[in-house]
């Protein structure tokens, strides 16, 4: 696994975390998913800090499973 590139994509996805504070709407609604989950909503800094790339291929491994999967085949629209 390529280190640099997960760390990479936890920074974007951290800035994207970051930037959906500005979202009155967008936060009460995670904060209100967020404790009905169990969790606190504005501890993801240290969440995020604390994530490691051996978590994210366990969990890969553990929920991306081919029972876990579906597929959608999109055929063009045939010309009458």
């Amino acid at each position: 696994a390529d280190e640099a590139l997960f760390q990479r994509l936890k920074r974007s996805a951290f800035g994207r975390r970051l930037r959906s504070l500005d979202s009155f709407e967008s936060s009460c609604f995670r904060q209100c998913a967020y404790f009905f989950d169990g969790a606190e909503y504005l501890t993801f800094p240290e969440v995020y800090e604390s994530l490691t790339i051996e978590d994210a291929l366990r969990f890969l491994q553990e929920n991306a499973t081919v029972q876990r999967s579906g597929m959608s085949v999109i055929e063009p629209l045939k010309e009458a």
